[in-house]
């Protein structure tokens, strides 16, 4: 039985640096989900994005710069989302 996340849209926050991060993400865009992820860096953000891209050269990962300590930054990523 194959499974599929086809059609789902996936946050990941903070999974730019973090193996556990970034393993979610590689397993999420494996499965076909479109993953969102949420980082304060956007180099370290589009390094795990294109280390995930070798091995998933069709992945569906979109960068929200965001950091969970400032509220501001969450409110304004979760719009830029919405949009």
């Amino acid at each position: 039985m194959s499974y599929t996340m086809e059609h789902r849209i996936r946050f990941r926050a903070e999974a730019d640096s973090k193996i556990s991060g970034k393993q979610t993400i590689y397993g999420l865009v494996l499965h076909g989900a479109k993953v969102y992820m949420g980082a304060r860096s956007a180099e370290k953000a589009d390094g795990a994005i294109a280390d995930i891209r070798k091995l998933v050269p069709n992945a569906d990962i979109h960068f929200l710069k965001m950091d969970l300590a400032r509220l501001s930054s969450v409110v304004e990523a979760a719009k830029e989302f919405l949009q």
